[in-house]
């Protein structure tokens, strides 16, 4: 994943990512499986950054916006239990 813009759009507190994964090209994955620890997730499409990221940050929503930064949504395939550190693979379907 190429590197943020600036270090507010890398501060996933700041805008709710949940989790935050940093090394993993997210970019035109819908239908991949993500492996986050135990949990096995199906990428379902992008996370299209709103009027809501400029209020955490000016200038947040327009550095999100390319190569999918601003993250993914995903479908449940197997629940488990996923912990800070824990390995995460992509998986091109």
């Amino acid at each position: 994943m190429p590197p943020a813009t600036n270090s507010a759009s890398r501060s996933p507190g700041r805008r709710r990512a949940n989790p935050f994964v940093d090394g993993v090209a997210l970019a035109n994955s819908t239908s991949a499986r993500l492996q986050i620890g135990d949990a096995l997730l199906e990428i379902t499409g992008e996370c299209d950054p709103c009027f809501v990221m400029d209020k955490q940050h000016r200038g947040l929503r327009k550095a999100l916006a390319p190569d999918w930064r601003a993250g993914v949504t995903c479908r449940v395939l197997r629940s488990g239990g996923v912990a800070v550190g824990d390995a995460v693979s992509i998986e091109r379907v």
